[in-house]
Protein backbone atom coordinates (compact mmCIF):
# COMPACT_ATOMS: atom_id res chain seq x y z
CA UNK A 1 0.00 0.00 0.00
CA UNK A 2 1.45 3.46 -0.99
CA UNK A 3 0.96 7.35 -0.41
CA UNK A 4 -0.20 7.06 -3.76
CA UNK A 5 -3.06 4.38 -3.11
CA UNK A 6 -5.01 6.31 -0.05
CA UNK A 7 -4.62 9.70 -1.85
CA UNK A 8 -6.75 8.13 -4.30
CA UNK A 9 -9.75 7.88 -1.86
CA UNK A 10 -12.21 10.50 -1.79
CA UNK A 11 -14.09 12.01 1.34
CA UNK A 12 -17.44 10.70 -0.21
CA UNK A 13 -15.55 6.78 -0.24
CA UNK A 14 -16.49 6.52 3.55
CA UNK A 15 -19.92 5.83 2.92
CA UNK A 16 -19.27 2.88 0.52
CA UNK A 17 -16.95 1.36 3.66
CA UNK A 18 -18.84 -1.22 6.41
CA UNK A 19 -20.31 0.36 9.30
CA UNK A 20 -21.03 -1.07 12.82
CA UNK A 21 -23.96 0.61 15.13
CA UNK A 22 -21.73 1.65 18.57
CA UNK A 23 -23.35 -0.62 20.61
CA UNK A 24 -22.65 -3.73 18.34
CA UNK A 25 -18.86 -3.07 18.47
CA UNK A 26 -18.02 -6.69 19.16
CA UNK A 27 -18.96 -8.04 16.12
CA UNK A 28 -16.55 -6.44 13.91
CA UNK A 29 -13.49 -8.35 12.97
CA UNK A 30 -9.98 -8.67 14.60
CA UNK A 31 -8.52 -7.08 11.40
CA UNK A 32 -6.21 -4.08 11.15
CA UNK A 33 -8.68 -0.71 9.95
CA UNK A 34 -8.44 2.80 9.66
CA UNK A 35 -12.58 3.66 11.62
CA UNK A 36 -14.56 6.68 11.13
CA UNK A 37 -17.01 7.86 14.41
CA UNK A 38 -19.90 9.07 12.83
CA UNK A 39 -23.13 10.30 13.94
CA UNK A 40 -26.78 10.18 12.67
CA UNK A 41 -25.89 12.62 9.58
CA UNK A 42 -22.95 10.53 8.38
CA UNK A 43 -20.49 13.41 9.50
CA UNK A 44 -17.46 12.26 10.82
CA UNK A 45 -15.87 13.22 13.77
CA UNK A 46 -12.71 11.36 14.29
CA UNK A 47 -10.65 8.88 12.60
CA UNK A 48 -8.68 6.50 14.32
CA UNK A 49 -6.16 3.67 13.71
CA UNK A 50 -6.12 -0.34 15.21
CA UNK A 51 -4.05 -3.04 14.63
CA UNK A 52 -6.95 -5.19 16.48
CA UNK A 53 -10.08 -3.21 15.22
CA UNK A 54 -12.54 -5.19 17.64
CA UNK A 55 -10.05 -4.72 20.29
CA UNK A 56 -9.98 -1.31 20.00
CA UNK A 57 -13.58 -0.38 19.63
CA UNK A 58 -14.89 -2.43 22.74
CA UNK A 59 -11.97 -1.31 25.38
CA UNK A 60 -12.67 2.15 24.27
CA UNK A 61 -14.94 2.83 27.70
CA UNK A 62 -12.17 1.50 30.02
CA UNK A 63 -9.05 2.41 27.97
CA UNK A 64 -9.81 5.94 26.65
CA UNK A 65 -13.46 6.94 28.96
CA UNK A 66 -13.11 10.38 27.83
CA UNK A 67 -13.10 10.32 24.40
CA UNK A 68 -15.90 7.43 24.67
CA UNK A 69 -17.58 10.01 26.88
CA UNK A 70 -17.10 12.52 23.94
CA UNK A 71 -18.88 10.29 21.04
CA UNK A 72 -21.64 10.17 23.23
CA UNK A 73 -21.87 14.04 23.31
CA UNK A 74 -21.33 14.42 19.62
CA UNK A 75 -24.00 11.70 19.29
CA UNK A 76 -21.89 9.19 17.27
CA UNK A 77 -24.12 6.47 15.99
CA UNK A 78 -21.40 4.32 14.14
CA UNK A 79 -18.22 3.59 12.96
CA UNK A 80 -17.35 3.38 10.03
CA UNK A 81 -13.96 1.38 8.80
CA UNK A 82 -11.41 0.70 5.56
CA UNK A 83 -9.69 -2.67 6.15
CA UNK A 84 -6.08 -2.10 6.30
CA UNK A 85 -3.81 -4.55 4.04
CA UNK A 86 -1.24 -4.30 7.18
CA UNK A 87 -0.31 -2.93 10.28
CA UNK A 88 2.38 -0.85 11.29
CA UNK A 89 3.85 2.13 9.52
CA UNK A 90 1.87 1.66 6.15
CA UNK A 91 -1.33 1.24 8.89
CA UNK A 92 -0.20 4.82 10.71
CA UNK A 93 0.16 6.59 7.38
CA UNK A 94 -2.80 5.62 5.97
CA UNK A 95 -4.80 7.32 9.15
CA UNK A 96 -2.99 10.40 8.60
CA UNK A 97 -4.17 10.41 5.19
CA UNK A 98 -7.09 10.33 6.19
CA UNK A 99 -7.16 12.67 8.76
CA UNK A 100 -5.73 15.07 6.32
CA UNK A 101 -8.34 13.85 3.59
CA UNK A 102 -11.50 14.77 6.40
CA UNK A 103 -10.15 16.89 9.08
CA UNK A 104 -12.53 15.65 11.47
CA UNK A 105 -12.95 18.04 14.75
CA UNK A 106 -11.88 15.93 17.20
CA UNK A 107 -8.92 15.18 15.41
CA UNK A 108 -8.08 18.86 15.68
CA UNK A 109 -6.34 20.23 18.80
CA UNK A 110 -6.72 23.62 17.95
CA UNK A 111 -10.68 23.88 16.95
CA UNK A 112 -12.03 20.52 18.65
CA UNK A 113 -15.34 21.89 19.23
CA UNK A 114 -16.22 23.13 15.41
CA UNK A 115 -18.96 21.31 13.85
CA UNK A 116 -17.70 18.61 11.15
CA UNK A 117 -17.29 20.03 7.67
CA UNK A 118 -16.06 17.53 4.81
CA UNK A 119 -13.31 19.98 2.79
CA UNK A 120 -14.55 19.56 -0.42
CA UNK A 121 -14.00 23.27 -1.47
CA UNK A 122 -16.92 24.65 -0.08
CA UNK A 123 -17.93 26.42 3.68
CA UNK A 124 -21.07 24.72 5.11
CA UNK A 125 -23.31 27.61 3.51
CA UNK A 126 -21.89 26.87 0.25
CA UNK A 127 -22.84 23.66 0.36
CA UNK A 128 -26.20 24.14 1.36
CA UNK A 129 -26.65 26.18 -1.89
CA UNK A 130 -24.81 23.93 -3.96
CA UNK A 131 -27.66 21.04 -2.40
CA UNK A 132 -30.53 23.91 -3.80
CA UNK A 133 -28.86 23.89 -7.01
CA UNK A 134 -28.72 19.99 -7.33
CA UNK A 135 -32.35 19.18 -5.76
CA UNK A 136 -33.60 21.53 -8.50
CA UNK A 137 -31.33 19.91 -11.37
CA UNK A 138 -32.58 16.44 -10.43
CA UNK A 139 -36.29 17.63 -10.52
CA UNK A 140 -35.53 19.07 -13.86
CA UNK A 141 -33.75 15.70 -15.27
CA UNK A 142 -36.58 13.63 -13.37
CA UNK A 143 -39.32 15.70 -15.46
CA UNK A 144 -37.02 15.25 -18.59
CA UNK A 145 -36.69 11.28 -18.08
CA UNK A 146 -40.08 10.73 -18.06
CA UNK A 147 -40.48 12.24 -21.77
CA UNK A 148 -37.43 10.04 -23.21
CA UNK A 149 -38.65 6.87 -21.21
CA UNK A 150 -41.83 6.86 -23.50
CA UNK A 151 -40.00 7.76 -26.85
CA UNK A 152 -37.54 5.11 -25.54
CA UNK A 153 -40.45 2.56 -25.23
CA UNK A 154 -40.96 3.41 -28.75
CA UNK A 155 -37.40 2.95 -29.98
CA UNK A 156 -36.77 -0.18 -28.90
CA UNK A 157 -40.05 -1.99 -29.58
CA UNK A 158 -39.27 -0.87 -33.10
CA UNK A 159 -35.71 -1.17 -33.77
CA UNK A 160 -34.97 -3.14 -30.32
CA UNK A 161 -34.47 -7.15 -30.55
CA UNK A 162 -37.59 -8.88 -30.64
CA UNK A 163 -38.79 -5.51 -29.57
CA UNK A 164 -37.31 -6.00 -26.41
CA UNK A 165 -33.41 -4.68 -26.02
CA UNK A 166 -31.50 -2.87 -27.91
CA UNK A 167 -27.50 -2.69 -27.64
CA UNK A 168 -26.39 1.01 -28.16
CA UNK A 169 -22.85 2.92 -27.93
CA UNK A 170 -23.72 3.83 -24.25
CA UNK A 171 -25.20 0.82 -23.14
CA UNK A 172 -28.06 -1.63 -23.44
CA UNK A 173 -31.45 -0.83 -23.05
CA UNK A 174 -34.49 -3.33 -22.17
CA UNK A 175 -38.37 -3.13 -21.48
CA UNK A 176 -39.72 -4.88 -18.31
CA UNK A 177 -43.23 -4.51 -16.91
CA UNK A 178 -44.44 -4.20 -13.73
CA UNK A 179 -48.50 -4.89 -12.18
CA UNK A 180 -50.00 -2.83 -9.35
CA UNK A 181 -52.27 -4.79 -7.81
CA UNK A 182 -55.89 -3.76 -5.90
CA UNK A 183 -56.03 -6.31 -2.92
CA UNK A 184 -59.07 -7.29 -1.16
CA UNK A 185 -60.48 -4.83 2.00
CA UNK A 186 -58.91 -7.68 3.95
CA UNK A 187 -55.73 -7.28 2.58
CA UNK A 188 -56.03 -4.05 3.43
CA UNK A 189 -57.14 -3.78 7.20
CA UNK A 190 -54.63 -6.36 7.98
CA UNK A 191 -52.51 -3.45 6.53
CA UNK A 192 -53.89 -0.61 9.10
CA UNK A 193 -53.79 -3.51 11.83
CA UNK A 194 -50.11 -3.87 11.73
CA UNK A 195 -49.30 -0.20 11.57
CA UNK A 196 -51.47 0.37 14.88
CA UNK A 197 -49.37 -2.50 15.99
CA UNK A 198 -45.83 -0.49 15.00
CA UNK A 199 -46.88 2.57 16.33
CA UNK A 200 -48.24 1.00 19.62
CA UNK A 201 -45.10 -0.89 20.19
CA UNK A 202 -43.14 2.32 19.22
CA UNK A 203 -45.00 4.75 21.87
CA UNK A 204 -44.49 1.53 24.74
CA UNK A 205 -41.24 1.15 23.80
CA UNK A 206 -41.50 -2.36 23.12
CA UNK A 207 -40.01 -1.28 19.51
CA UNK A 208 -36.10 -0.44 19.56
CA UNK A 209 -34.40 2.01 17.53
CA UNK A 210 -31.64 0.21 15.40
CA UNK A 211 -30.48 3.54 13.34
CA UNK A 212 -31.33 7.21 13.61
CA UNK A 213 -30.57 9.42 10.52
CA UNK A 214 -30.54 12.97 10.06
CA UNK A 215 -30.75 14.85 6.65
CA UNK A 216 -31.65 17.79 4.98
CA UNK A 217 -35.32 18.37 3.89
CA UNK A 218 -34.74 20.22 0.83
CA UNK A 219 -37.52 22.67 -1.14
CA UNK A 220 -35.73 24.55 -3.79
CA UNK A 221 -36.84 28.06 -5.54
CA UNK A 222 -34.51 27.39 -8.63
CA UNK A 223 -36.13 26.49 -11.45
CA UNK A 224 -34.17 24.77 -14.66
CA UNK A 225 -35.91 24.12 -17.47
CA UNK A 226 -35.32 21.95 -20.18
Amino acid sequence: MSAIEIAAFKPQDIYAFSTVAIADVSRVGLIPAVYFALDAAKRCHYVGKADKLRDRLTEYPSSDPEKWEEFGDRDVTEFAYWQAPTVGNELLEAEKQWIQLLDPPMNDQHRPQRPPIIPIGMNSEESAKRLLEIRAMIKSLKAEEELLKANTVSFVEEYGEEGKSIEMDLGKISLSSRKTWQYSEAVDELQQQIKALKKKEEKEGIAKVVKTSVFPIVKSNIRFDF
